[in-house]
């Protein structure tokens, strides 16, 4: 019998499972990470031109759920940064807003009521908050009334110059009607859009919210 030469020598891994086992905290990452590059890969393979999959899909299920909503009339107010915005509060509880930019790009974007209702449960599940976690700044301070009195208290902390600043947006143009829709397949929503210069026709990709194609059309259906 052959003696080992090199009884204390450690064994190295020879497949790749063993390499894991030795080190433990590469799998976690790997774990946590491979459902976040699938789903981007799957977003850039049906080309949404989005950076999620599963949002993309979710804005078409949207939109196919609120037809009536995308059908419905809206006015474009101007932001602070010449951003322009229409909001419309679907029967649904969804939120669509509409944007256009200063380079006159648009889109559309669906808001979803379950994140509404998300941030309403952790807002109830911060005022069940025991006493001293929530920042001194947030705690009701000396003189807070209990609602039902119509009256509010200003907290020093937030205190806002209401005088010197506009919370209201400008509005910048008359409404824009919809005319008539026609859903091309799943993906792409045509509206025939009558503005104050003129009727067209544009094409959203409903995936991300883009107008992919405007043109000039009459203004009948």
């Amino acid at each position: 019998m052959v003696a080992d030469q090199h009884p204390d020598e450690p064994v190295k891994p020879q497949r790749l499972w063993q390499w894991l086992l030795m080190f433990p905290g590469i799998i976690l990452p790997l774990y946590t990470a491979l459902p976040v590059w699938i789903d981007k890969g799957l977003a850039s393979y049906k080309q949404y031109n989005s950076g999620s999959a599963k949002e993309a899909e979710e804005q078409i299920s949207l939109a196919s759920q609120n037809m009536n909503c995308l059908a419905a009339p809206y006015n474009y107010y101007e932001s602070v940064e010449k951003l322009k915005l229409d909001g419309t509060i679907c029967k649904s509880g969804d939120i669509l807003i509409r944007a256009v930019d200063s380079n006159l790009g648009s889109a559309l974007y669906f808001l979803p009521s379950r994140i509404l209702k998300s941030k309403i449960a952790q807002s109830k599940t911060q005022q069940n908050a025991p006493s001293g976690i929530l920042p001194t700044a947030f705690q009701f301070p000396i003189g807070y009334q209990k609602p039902g009195n119509n009256t509010f208290l200003v907290y020093k902390e937030f205190k806002t110059d209401f005088e010197n600043r506009s919370l209201r947006l400008t509005p910048v143009q008359s409404q824009v009607r919809i005319l008539c829709q026609t859903r091309i397949n799943e993906r792409y929503l045509r509206q025939r859009i009558q503005q104050p210069n003129g009727c067209f026709d544009q094409v959203i990709d409903l995936a991300n919210g883009a107008v992919v194609d405007i043109k000039p059309a009459p203004c009948q259906c």
